[in-house]
């Protein structure tokens, strides 16, 4: 405002290369730097943009006539500061500064320089953090971590190259036509070594197995192992910036590893119990079943004993076909198309107890309120695992099923009087009764939710789940 300038544009280089800072001049900054490396230090003066050369020219065609130019660091590392179109206030400015007041005019640019930089590095994280999660959990790849990365950081293309064991892998997304972003995943020979001077031919073949030829104007930042290095064009994300990137991501994906071998465990897990289901269950009884009514057959003369054995029978298949439906809920845990969780719950606990003559009361703390499909999926899975539990080892006993809901979570908890059991027992018979419960912590782990049990032999059992809803 002092000297009458209607714009500026403050650029400044240091190791990590040139970055800057304008008001309503974005679009010319790169002509700012191409006259700042030619520059004297120090120096301020007022240059008409005729004699700056074709940058100059460039500004003049965009209608700027003349630049105070206020320049000083060293160099090696420069600050400049242009003033577009200076009016009376240049002169005077120019006979008041000093070397001394020329060195804290710089210091002061570079602070705000820097500050800017902090700023733009918060609102990049803020942007990107919610696809981390995601990411952590599995649900994206690399590429489109870093495309939203990019996305984030306003649109620059941005690779991640990974160690692996035999070579690296390069994932890569950048903006094309009609600002549609352009994956692309490649594996080729090579070893990271953890120095940037020496992985620089190796990150510069990594870009063009991916489609990028020009690599001068990139940022990179590593995950403290080096296994993995970010790397971002025409961006003036700091590298202290994008290894902050780099670890997280690393992380997410370790942590995305973590979480698909659990899930495998857990599938396979899951369906080792469902063939137990149908063999010792299913098999067995329909076994039973065809035994029984080679018995029936004999019976036909003896109306009452023969009504006893069809009970029997009917009582069996009854039972078979439970397990049978439990079998294929677990096989394919479809989410229902409706919300209410609350009346969703009365209407099934309701049906149970009354399929299988069961005392289950039903209860609701809190204001009830709609609930994700996915979540109702995981409450009612563990629902049917409680009261299928109290109805195979606990029949007689009186049920409490109790939802809460909280501030932002539910609490689903099932308490039983019944018999109880040892949780400490492991490989004892009593304890192997009750492995279905260790697939439900699983499940309800790989949710996001918390899985807990309380039981004591002769003082009935209580379950409860725990998830953000």
């Amino acid at each position: 405002e002092q000297v009458g300038s209607r714009d500026w544009s403050l650029v400044a280089r240091d190791e990590e290369g040139w970055r800057a800072l304008a008001r309503g001049s974005s679009p010319k900054q790169e002509l700012y730097v191409a006259i700042a490396e030619s520059l004297p230090i120090p120096t301020v003066s007022v240059i008409g943009t005729d004699e700056l050369g074709d940058p100059g020219a460039r500004l003049g065609a965009t209608g700027v006539k003349s630049v105070l130019v206020v320049a000083g660091g060293t160099e090696t590392e420069p600050c400049v500061t242009f003033f577009e179109d200076p009016r009376q206030g240049a002169g005077e400015l120019i006979e008041r500064l000093d070397r001394d007041s020329l060195e804290r005019l710089v210091s002061i640019a570079r602070d705000a320089l820097e500050f800017e930089q902090r700023v733009k590095g918060i609102e990049v994280l803020r942007r990107w953090l919610p696809a981390v999660d995601e990411l952590s959990r599995g649900e994206l790849d690399d590429a489109t971590g870093i495309e939203l990365l990019g996305a984030a950081a306003g649109g620059s293309p941005v690779m991640a190259v990974r160690q692996l064991r035999k070579g690296i892998r390069v994932s890569s997304a950048a903006r094309g036509s009609g600002k549609k972003w352009r994956q692309k995943v490649k594996e080729v020979e090579g070893e990271l070594s953890g120095s940037a001077a020496s992985d620089a031919a190796l990150l510069a073949e990594a870009a063009i197995s991916v489609g990028i030829t020009d690599t001068r104007t990139w940022a990179t930042g590593r995950s403290p192992d080096g296994m993995l290095v970010l790397a971002t064009e025409g961006s003036d994300l700091p590298s202290s910036l994008l290894d902050v990137c780099a670890t997280i991501l690393a992380f997410a994906s370790e942590r995305s590893a973590d979480s698909s071998a659990t899930r495998n465990n857990a599938m396979l897990q899951e369906r080792a119990r469902i063939a137990s289901v149908m063999h010792e269950g299913i098999t067995q009884v329909l076994t039973n079943v065809a035994i029984q009514m080679e018995v029936l057959d004999e019976l036909l003369t003896e109306p009452e004993a023969a009504r006893k054995m069809l009970a029997s029978l009917r009582q069996a298949v009854l039972e078979a076909l439970d397990s049978l439906r439990g079998a294929i809920l677990e096989l394919n845990p479809t989410a229902p198309e409706w919300t209410d969780l609350a009346g969703g719950l009365d209407r099934f606990t309701s049906d149970f107890a009354a399929q299988w003559g069961m005392d289950v009361a039903y209860s609701i703390d809190g204001e009830a309120r709609d609930v994700d499909a996915e979540i109702i999926a995981v409450v009612f899975g563990f629902v049917q695992e409680a009261l299928t539990n109290v109805r195979k080892h606990a029949a007689s006993a009186h049920t409490e099923v109790k939802l809460a809901f909280e501030d932002g979570s539910i609490e689903i908890t099932v308490t039983d009087n019944g018999p109880g059991f040892d949780t400490e027992a492991g490989d004892e018979p009593e304890f192997r009764l009750h492995q279905g419960l260790g697939l439900t912590r699983s499940r309800i782990n790989l949710a996001g939710g918390r899985f807990t049990v309380a039981s004591t032999p002769g003082k009935g059992t209580t379950l409860k789940l725990e998830i953000g809803a």
